[in-house]
């Protein structure tokens, strides 16, 4: 089995392999996991990071050739691939390639997203979980949500009451980035070691996240055009990074869609939102959404958010995100229908 990121730090006690993969459902644990990697390379002598994106349309020769290349300032240097999307052919022959003859003095740090079924029972895959470091951040299961955010605020160094724990939960619907946002403004704005009680987490965190990632995504459930812009235009003023607003909105655009492709089926709002696992102080707002948004918007919504987000990733392609984000805000409140557009 993969290591899971609660194991990491042991084994990056022992010298780093010349390949890691880092993936995962869990887009925090999966950040969180590549710093702890970047660390260790850090501490090993690793003292140059080059940094290559990479899709199905190729980049792999540009990764490859700088890892082949030799440094005159550095010994020892991570090559870091982020892959936008599957792995794909090129990619899984680049990896087990890369096993077969590593460069000398090179870490591969291959970042991915979600996995299938399929794509982890692929050659590539048990062949680096057999001979490389393989990280993999699965969800945190519903029932699991409490413990983990109690265990989050310990190592945070906040003190959360069971109360205030579970008001945090009920807020962060599951989404771990949202949550993590949180316990770090509560430690900002309460002093160390005080215990923090519901009522002190509601009016810290109300004060401090009125413009927050999910204030735009309650507007957006809502149908709150002229709210949802306001609300993304503070985020960008604010200096927030498009990464963390599609976080954000992903997470509920997937269960919106997942609730009104539901809700296509069985034309029963309730029921729609418990198959999609939307939490039951959650479910008014997403009832009401489903209910206006009718079952196939929602999936275009997704689609052109997923789209967003592997643009933002290039050079220069934040102030185009934005943009997009605008258009999505738009569309998903009501305000304007999404077009058939292609991004460039």
């Amino acid at each position: 089995m993969p290591l899971t990121p609660d194991a990491l730090a042991a084994a990056l006690k022992r010298p780093l392999p010349s390949l890691v993969v880092v993936a995962g459902e869990e887009a925090l644990l999966v950040m969180e996991a590549a710093d702890a990697v970047r660390a260790a390379a850090k501490a090993q002598g690793f003292d140059e990071r080059e940094i290559f994106e990479v899709d199905k349309g190729g980049g792999w020769s540009d990764a490859l050739g700088a890892a082949n290349s030799l440094s005159l300032f550095v010994q020892r240097r991570v090559i870091e691939v982020r892959v936008n999307g599957a792995l794909g052919v090129e990619g899984a022959k680049a990896v087990t390639d890369w096993l077969v003859n590593p460069p000398p003095d090179c870490l591969l740090l291959v970042l991915l997203g979600a996995l299938d079924a399929r794509a982890r029972k692929a050659s590539w895959f048990t062949t680096v979980e057999r001979e490389a470091l393989l990280v993999y951040a699965w969800p945190v299961r519903p029932d699991g949500f409490h413990d983990w955010v109690m265990k989050r605020a310990r190592t945070t160094g906040v003190t959360l009451t069971a109360d205030a724990c579970e008001v945090l939960v009920e807020r962060t619907e599951g989404n771990l980035l949202a949550c993590a946002q949180d316990l770090q403004k509560l430690r900002l704005l309460v002093p160390d070691g005080t215990p923090i009680d519901a009522a002190t987490l509601t009016g810290a965190v109300a004060d401090n996240a009125r413009f927050g990632v999910f204030d735009l995504a309650d507007r957006l459930l809502a149908g709150d055009a002229e709210g949802s812009v306001r609300s993304l235009q503070r985020l960008r003023e604010e200096g927030t990074a498009v990464q963390e607003v599609l976080g954000g909105l992903l997470w509920v655009l997937r269960q919106w869609a997942k609730a009104a492709q539901a809700y296509g089926r069985t034309r029963d709002a309730a029921a729609a939102c418990d198959q999609a696992g939307v939490r039951r102080g959650q479910q008014a707002a997403y009832s009401a959404a489903i209910t206006r948004s009718g079952p196939v918007q929602p999936m275009g919504w997704l689609r052109w958010a997923l789209r967003i987000d592997a643009g933002s990733k290039s050079t220069g392609g934040e102030p185009t995100a934005w943009a997009d984000l605008l258009t999505l805000a738009l569309a998903a409140s009501g305000a304007a229908p999404l077009r058939n557009q292609r991004r460039t």
